[in-house]
């Protein structure tokens, strides 16, 4: 290999093949030397001066016989004062920000330490480059040689969340071949697939699967970073579940089935601690550009993220970084959408007054996204809090974000425990949540959920009162102390006699989420009540504690993931359902029917007097006449009656529209009677008793619509693939 390197263009930045050679560009502002180190097949390194320097900190240069495959790195010097917030050590090897792959799983060690406990504006001299992940440079052609299929652009009142694992999905699914199982092929596999889609979900969110670390404190104990909040390259797949041709594939995959791609993505820090734990990346390119510092301490990060760093988005080169970053993952890629964590970090500072970390609805941020012809088509969902101060900012993003709604997660979980107090809430979650309403808008921005990977799974929910992470090695003082759950008199799963009971409150909290209006997002196993021992906090459990429990389902968890798949196709079969847009209580049309009217047990209209603090159901009608428009016909009718008592309540039925007969859709109570014949399900003499703790959804079947009905009676996907390998 030649150590000749020629003058490079700076406006490519990362390592780009023309098909003679590689263009190497890297910015620095504050830079006085940057090395290229290439690293052939036995790891022996050469170094190469990048020759030139742009006028606004791009250092770049041309390497004719560069050739894909090749792996490199980099070594940046320039000063060392921590308290101007630099950090610059040629003596650590760097990963390059725009690295489309990375040659290895970063693996703890002391020695990338930026300086020794003992003396924290100590250098650490100790050499990493053996030890390292390295970037490989990438051919174009071979993600071109995959092919695209193009987006199905799932509009936002088709779209059903999965938040789920790239790797905990597969790992334990049987009928995933055991070269691909947590992999992105695993993902991809048919079988995986075909079960997503008996589900009835539209849009597979990922948790972080951009390449990332392993923290000191995680490592040490012999765990590892399983959910992946701790990213370390933003271009680069995570190397343990593939690499970018993989990736691609899979995507390919989603979008010939005519489903979604969501990343879950980590832009407020990165995987390099505090100013002093390990130096990977940007921490040695350029700490004091890059990070967010302590403007009395500029030898300390500021403190905003809870992972040691914030990077700062008011500087221009960290704001391209990360938009040149998601136009990969969606343009290059595929991805059609992006959930971004702890999304207010992003909307903090002002540019030239770095003392002024307030959140900004119109940062330069969020409008550069806004602008994008990329991005601004993308799914854009923010988790909109942060740990700071004013970080809480539900509601409060722009009109192109989807935002996560935890009041809907909360008063929903406080209802079905059965406090007083919350059927009101619950009224305002299942329409739409109007505490969130930005002024003249129509759609809600709210995605609801009442489970995330953070927290406990449903099924955890109605078995433990307390969190127990005594697997963590925290001693137990992690994860969130209050769930706003029940265990129903024993802790854990010691009484089977409550099990079924478990399961049905599970089914309460699914049938809640579909038919509230709003985009649901599930957890994936909580259709088949998976339990992670009472772990609400398990971010560093990448084992059975964490992964998807296929080898492990009853019959009954068979039957209630059934229950889930029907409510999930029910309501992406009814507009009146399937509702993303609030309410306004006018008639729909000229016989004066509401949109929607709350109903008393009785069958009357609820009045201001009706909405008692200590009710603990719910119940209401939604108009199937509310969606005809533009061409479109009447839905059907459907009737959401919620019983948390913990006895029975009798509900009289209002009279079903233009003659017709109100039908059991489902019911929680009752495993197995969507499945059961019309004429089964039809109410003959006007009443239902819901049964305790339940929720139960009646349908007005218009005769037009009778034959679009779905049919579920062969056997579920679920059910086949255990009567295949765990049939006893």
């Amino acid at each position: 290999m030649t150590a000749e390197i020629l003058k490079g263009n700076p406006e490519k930045l990362g390592a780009t093949y023309d098909g003679k050679g590689v263009n190497f560009a890297l910015f620095s502002e504050n830079a006085t030397k940057v090395e290229l180190c290439l690293f052939d097949e036995h790891d022996n390194e050469t170094r190469i001066e990048l020759p030139s320097r742009s006028d606004d900190g791009v250092w770049s240069g041309y390497l004719p016989d560069a050739k894909p495959g090749m792996r490199y790195g980099y070594r940046v010097d320039g000063p060392y004062d921590p308290d101007r917030g630099m950090r610059f050590n040629p003596n650590k090897l760097l990963i390059d920000p725009y690295a489309r792959q990375l040659d290895r799983e970063f693996e703890w060690s002391d020695d990338f330490l930026a300086s020794w406990p003992d003396d924290k504006k100590s250098k650490n001299t100790v050499d990493t480059g053996k030890i390292a992940p390295k970037a490989i440079i990438q051919d174009p052609a071979a993600l071109k040689a995959v092919g695209t299929v193009e987006k199905p652009n799932v509009p936002w009142d088709q779209t059903v969340v999965y938040e789920t694992h790239a790797k905990g999905f597969t790992m334990k699914h049987p009928d995933v071949p055991a070269a691909d199982k947590g992999k992105f092929a695993g993902m991809a596999n048919p079988e995986v697939m075909k079960y997503i889609d008996e589900q009835g979900i539209s849009s597979v969110e990922l948790l972080p699967v951009q390449a990332f670390a392993t923290d000191g404190a995680v490592a040490k104990n012999g765990l590892s970073n399983y959910w992946g909040y701790e990213p370390i390259a933003y271009f680069a797949p995570h190397p343990d579940y593939g690499d970018p041709v993989e990736f691609k594939k899979m995507v390919n995959a989603y979008h010939a089935a005519g489903k979604e791609v969501i990343m879950d993505v980590v832009y407020n820090h990165m995987g390099e601690g505090d100013a002093h734990t390990q130096m990977l990346s940007l921490k040695g390119i350029d700490s004091a550009y890059y990070y967010v510092h302590n403007p009395n301490d500029k030898s300390e990060y500021r403190q905003e993220t809870g992972c040691g760093n914030a990077l700062d988005m008011t500087k221009p080169m960290a704001r391209r970084l990360a938009v040149d970053s998601l136009r990969y993952w969606a343009e290059e890629m595929g991805v059609d959408g992006f959930r971004f964590d702890l999304a207010t970090v992003m909307g903090r500072g002002r540019e030239g007054d770095p003392a002024n970390r307030d959140f900004d609805k119109n940062h330069p941020f969020y409008q550069a996204l806004k602008a994008d012809p990329v991005l601004s088509k993308c799914k854009l969902i923010a988790e909109p809090w942060d740990c700071c101060g004013g970080g809480y900012q539900v509601g409060n993003f722009q009109k192109n974000w989807m935002q996560w709604n935890d009041r809907f997660r909360d008063d929903t979980r406080r209802f079905w425990c059965g406090n007083e107090g919350f059927a009101t809430k619950m009224a305002q979650r299942m329409t739409a949540s109007d505490d969130l309403r930005n002024e003249g808008e129509k759609m809600s921005p709210t995605v609801n959920f009442v489970t995330a990977h953070d927290g406990f799974t449903a099924k955890d929910l109605w078995s433990y009162e307390q969190k127990h992470n005594e697997a963590n090695p925290w001693h137990n003082q992690d994860g969130a102390n209050q769930n706003f759950g029940r265990n129903w008199g024993h802790e854990g799963y010691r009484d089977e006699g409550l099990d079924e009971f478990r399961n049905k409150m599970v089914r309460n909290l699914e049938a809640t989420l579909l038919m509230a209006a709003g985009v649901p997002m599930r957890l994936a196993g909580d259709e088949f009540n998976r339990s992670q021992n009472g772990n609400n906090n398990p971010y560093c459990q990448d084992n059975e504690t964490s992964w998807v429990n296929w080898d492990k389902l009853t019959d009954r968890d068979v039957k209630s993931a059934e229950m889930v798949g029907f409510m999930t196709k029910l309501r992406r079969d009814h507009p009146a359902l399937a509702n993303v847009d609030y309410f306004d209580g006018q008639p729909v049309d000229d016989k004066g029917t509401k949109d929607i009217t709350f109903v008393r047990p009785d069958g009357r209209e609820m009045t201001g007097g009706d909405w008692q603090p200590y009710a603990k159901t719910l119940s209401y009608v939604l108009a199937g006449e509310r969606v005809k428009k533009d061409g479109k016909p009447a839905d059907d009718d459907f009737m959401i009656i919620m019983n948390a008592h913990n006895g029975e309540v009798d509900f009289k039925t209002p009279p079903a529209p233009n003659g017709q007969k109100w039908e059991v859709a489902f019911d929680t109570a009752h495993l197995g009677v969507e499945k059961l014949p019309v004429e089964q399900r039809v109410i003959k003499d006007g009443n239902y008793r819901a049964q305790p703790h339940s929720m139960v959804v009646l349908q007005a079947v218009r005769e037009e619509n009778r034959q679009k009905q779905r049919q579920n009676q062969t056997t579920s996907v679920l059910a086949q693939m255990k009567n295949r390998h765990f049939s006893r």
